[in-house]
């Protein structure tokens, strides 16, 4: 074989290996990114007595438990940990356990408007409090914790 045709082969069989080992990983990779999108999933318990305000805690090491009371609703979410007060609003908005909705703002984050039977208007607006102090932060950055009650309150 002539020199050239060595360094061909060579070049081809190098080649082939990195289209190779490309697909192997972005196949890992997909597969990767598929397990960090399972979350556990837990049922909601609904509380219709606005007076209810009992902490729901559950032993858990995955989950936590957080009471949300909106007016005339309360509801016991549990969730996964490291999730945010948003995502957990949105999940029992999805599953028809509760009606929510607001605005999201780029620089700002998430305005809610409308909770349980909470509207704003009227020039009040809807703010949350946990555990009986008012919330520093907005729901998109807040992360529950286990045992939180979270009190939605028009003012």
């Amino acid at each position: 074989m002539k020199k050239n045709q060595k360094k061909i082969i060579v070049v081809l069989g190098i080649v082939i290996v990195v289209i190779a080992l490309f697909f192997v990983y972005t196949k890992n990779k997909k597969e990767v990114a598929s397990v960090k999108n399972i979350s556990i999933v837990s049922p909601v318990e609904v509380t219709k007595n606005p007076e209810e305000k009992k902490i729901f805690v559950k032993k858990d090491t995955q989950n936590i438990v957080a009471t949300v009371v909106a007016g005339d609703t309360t509801l016991h979410l549990t969730m996964s940990k490291g999730e945010t007060l948003y995502d957990a609003l949105m999940n029992a908005k999805n599953n028809n356990q509760l009606i929510f909705s607001g605005k999201a703002y780029p620089s700002l984050g998430f305005f809610v408007t409308d909770i349980g039977s909470l509207h704003a208007g009227s020039g009040k607006n809807l703010f949350y409090y946990v555990n009986g102090k008012e919330a520093d932060v907005g729901i998109s950055s807040y992360v529950p914790t286990n045992g939180d009650v979270v009190d939605w309150k028009l003012e």
